[in-house]
């Protein structure tokens, strides 16, 4: 009896990444074109950036001290990703070591020390 895997051959993976009926080698299916944008542009970026920090501030306003994962499961990011959102945000201090770290507005001084509203 023949083996029936002995019919099939190996082909040339060149044609598996064919476009408009030309064939393309994967190297360039993987490479981009000079003329080619960015998914997301720089502005687009900075608004998606704004609009966390300008969340993780209205949170940390509301609820005091918080942790980086409960910032992040009422924000529905990670957890890596708050904490570097925290890390370039001015205002934020940082309160207890690595496992027990909680973030929060820093106080801003007043008259007699007291609290501008």
């Amino acid at each position: 009896m023949r083996n029936p895997l002995s019919k099939i051959s190996i082909r040339d993976n060149s044609s598996l990444y064919q476009k408009g009926g030309s064939k393309r080698t994967s190297e360039q299916a993987n490479k981009r074109t000079s003329g080619q944008a960015n998914k997301r542009t720089d502005k687009q970026a900075d608004k998606k950036k704004n609009e966390h920090e300008y969340a993780i501030r209205a949170i940390l306003e509301e609820n005091g001290d918080c942790t980086s994962g409960e910032i992040a499961s009422k924000l529905s990011l990670s957890q890596q990703r708050v904490r570097a959102i925290l890390a370039k945000m001015e205002g934020i201090e940082t309160v207890g070591r690595t496992n027990t770290r909680r973030y929060r507005l820093k106080e801003t001084g007043g008259v007699n020390g007291k609290k501008n509203m």
